[in-house]
């Protein structure tokens, strides 16, 4: 199966899964050789007052529902446990990108 960027899978994990549903791929499609993946998990949303927080984890739209892009908890999971694609948000980049270059480069 070939991983593009802003698809989202299911979170299988037993551990997992109740806080973060899903994870949103965020890495180039170009390296969907490799045997893992960066990704930020998905979860369910909450209260964000404050207008830094909203653009370092906005809210995306998954199907029918909103989610929580939780950017600070970014990582690279095995590639091998994304097995079942839900969607792709690439719709969302601009948010997504945003949350980002946040993350990394405080704009």
């Amino acid at each position: 199966m070939v991983i593009r960027r802003f698809d989202v899978f299911r979170n299988e994990s037993s551990h997992t899964a109740r806080r973060f549903p899903f994870f949103l791929v965020v890495q180039s499609d170009l390296l969907s050789g490799l045997h893992t993946c960066v990704v930020v998990p998905l979860g369910k949303p909450s209260v964000v007052k404050n207008k830094l927080a909203q653009t370092l984890i906005p809210v995306l739209e998954v199907g029918a529902e909103s989610y929580v892009m939780y950017t600070p908890e970014l990582g690279a999971v095995p590639a091998a446990v994304l097995r079942k694609r839900e969607t792709n948000i690439e719709a969302q980049r601009n948010t997504i990108v945003r949350a980002m270059d946040f993350l990394f480069e405080g704009i």
